[in-house]
């Protein structure tokens, strides 16, 4: 603003001195004075794209020198982060470490505790006496005993566990039983295994010893699509009465306890 003032009194003195003849200009002079004063104009009447671009190139260079200014302050606090993740993951490993050890020492502990409490058990057994085993719900119906009586033939010991080898009022059972499977049963034995011979009792396999306990027959249940009225039902012929072992889903059956 101060140079157009300026210039704007240089025309005027010239403007004066012309008038009263006291100065001579020549080409030279005005051509470098207009050239001079059309710069000025330009820098006065400047376009608003012009300022505008400008400004925007002004504030992508700023824009850069923050982002740079960032990204260097970023740097150690992304670098912070990291380390304290690492600490953190450091930390919880070793909670679960410890948290595994005690585990460990726990399960170890009760483990000793629950085998010192069978072996107790298996100790108190002796040769004759009276246990029971469970039977599965599929080899019996719901109305028939859950337990079957047995006794003690022999106790086999292996490096293992200790298993018992039983018979029941049907023949010597198949398999070995361990000692967490074993009922006590302190009532008195039933006359079947009283007078027991154990050179001639025969071999079952427990879901045979089951039904005949349950059923008092192996093979008492049948899927007949009739009534059960004639022996070609195997309850029938077994004398028992059907049960929902049977047919469930079919009604009208004649075999049935009243």
């Amino acid at each position: 603003m101060a140079t157009l003032i300026t210039h704007i009194h240089y025309w005027q003195s010239l403007h004066d001195a012309a008038m009263n003849d006291d100065v001579e200009m020549n080409d030279l002079i005005i051509d470098k004075i207009s050239k001079s004063n059309t710069n000025i104009t330009d820098e006065i009447f400047e376009t608003p794209s012009t300022t505008n671009n400008r400004d925007s190139h002004i504030d992508c260079s700023s824009n850069q020198i923050i982002r740079k200014s960032i990204d260097n302050q970023e740097t150690p606090k992304a670098s912070a982060s990291c380390h304290l993740k690492s600490n953190t993951d450091g930390r919880h490993n070793l909670y679960r470490n410890s948290a595994r050890v005690n585990y460990l020492k726990n399960q170890s502990k009760r483990q000793k505790l629950y085998d010192e409490h069978l072996k107790k058990i298996a100790d108190s057994y002796k040769n004759g006496d009276l246990v029971g085993i469970a039977i599965n719900r599929v080899d019996r119906t719901n109305c028939d005993p859950k337990i079957m009586p047995c006794i003690i033939e022999k106790r086999l010991s292996n490096t293992n566990n200790i298993t018992y080898s039983l018979i029941s009022a049907y023949g010597r059972i198949a398999t070995s039983f361990p000692v967490h499977q074993l009922i006590p049963m302190s009532c008195s034995k039933p006359l079947e295994l009283q007078n027991v011979n154990f050179e001639t009792v025969p071999t079952v396999s427990l879901v045979q010893a089951s039904k005949m306990f349950a059923r008092g027959n192996a093979t008492a249940t049948c899927d007949c699509k009739t009534k059960c009225i004639k022996k070609t039902c195997p309850c029938r012929r077994a004398s028992v009465a059907c049960s929902t072992k049977c047919h469930p889903k079919r009604g009208k059956c004649k075999n049935v306890e009243e």
